[in-house]
């Protein structure tokens, strides 16, 4: 009899128990069956924990780690090893997935014989009610490594449904393209994680039905004031070009990276004003321009009209001020 191979669902826990049960019901109902669903209680403060339990001694799939707090990378990587999965998928904590989301990915890995299957991934407010969908409405789209790479460092877009190369949510991938990479406790941990994968595999497969739901919350982290998070930022995009460099990425997509570099710095340096890290910006900043300032003028890639604003807006973050109070079709960078 055919057994169709396991598949571990990772999914940092810390403080959901208001989103919790919501979550783990979209995994543990998939048409997917054959699961091996990790929860990491990453030193939860509220029932978080008791919950897990719950949900283990209702389901033998499920998996509880309760560690010592130590941040999503932490709980991630406590995941990953202990994963006997084949494949490996992730969820947040608050968010839920597409009854049919893990049977899809899946199914076009085998079929396509590829590396990774992504889907896209729709924003939606508590209020709002899942979209009913079928998903053969939807094309698929065969990418290479260096498609997604050249889309990861441009992929911020206002379209609630969207595809996300950046995230790791939306994807199920093969273990063995991910045994020894591991998440950093970095601003954009996600993009870090997703660029080395990328740099390691050959091919993928893109469902373009949106089949993982990521709720908005007031409380999001996306949403809070400059932070330690958007200062690690800075670093993460300048050790992406330095993986980019070390896998001999083609330069047009080591470019790219290098732009959304300097448009980090930009942020930061304008952002974390009136904050406790805005020194610590300016000093990291300073040094990378002039380790990159060179290669970020004379890149052939880059375009001139961004090199000269970028430039001038770093050494002068007032006139930036300014140029972020102009319509948008003229500030566009």
């Amino acid at each position: 009899m055919y057994h169709k191979p396991l598949i571990s669902i990772i999914v940092p826990v810390y403080n959901a128990e208001k989103h919790l049960l919501q979550c783990i019901k979209s995994i543990t109902t998939q048409t997917y069956h054959n699961l091996e669903i990790i929860l990491i209680n990453d030193g939860s403060t509220d029932n978080s924990g008791i919950i897990c339990d719950k949900l283990a001694s209702e389901d033998k799939r499920i998996i509880v780690i309760h560690k010592k707090n130590g941040g999503i990378s932490s709980a991630r990587n406590k995941g990953l090893d202990i994963a006997t999965g084949k494949y490996i998928g992730f969820s947040d904590d608050d968010d839920i997935i597409h009854p049919n989301m893990i049977e899809s990915l899946y199914n076009a890995i085998i079929y396509y014989n590829v590396d990774l299957a992504m889907c896209n991934t729709l924003s939606i407010y508590p209020h709002e009610n899942i979209p009913l969908i079928n998903i053969n409405d939807y094309p698929t789209q065969l990418l290479s490594n260096h498609d997604l790479l050249s889309t990861i460092f441009n992929s911020a877009t206002d379209d609630p449904m969207h595809i996300n190369t950046n995230c790791i949510w939306n994807k199920l991938y093969k273990k063995e393209y991910i045994n020894n990479i591991r998440f950093k406790d970095k601003g954009f941990e996600d993009t870090y994680f997703s660029t080395l994968v990328y740099c390691n595999i050959s091919s993928c497969i893109y469902i373009k039905a949106p089949l993982y739901y990521w709720y908005v919350r007031s409380s999001s982290k996306s949403h809070k004031r400059f932070d330690e998070r958007n200062y690690l930022s800075i670093f993460t995009h300048y050790n992406n070009l330095l993986n980019l460099k070390q896998y001999s990425i083609p330069p047009k997509i080591q470019a790219s990276c290098l732009l959304r570099l300097y448009k980090t710095m930009l942020y930061s340096i304008q952002n974390s004003k009136n904050t406790s890290f805005h020194t610590k910006v300016k000093k990291a900043c300073k040094y990378l321009n002039r380790l990159h300032r060179n290669s970020f003028l004379l890149n052939e890639h880059i375009r001139l009209r961004d090199k000269i604003i970028i430039c001038i807006f770093i050494h002068c973050s007032n006139l930036y001020a300014l140029f972020l109070k102009l319509p948008n079709s003229f500030k566009k960078i």
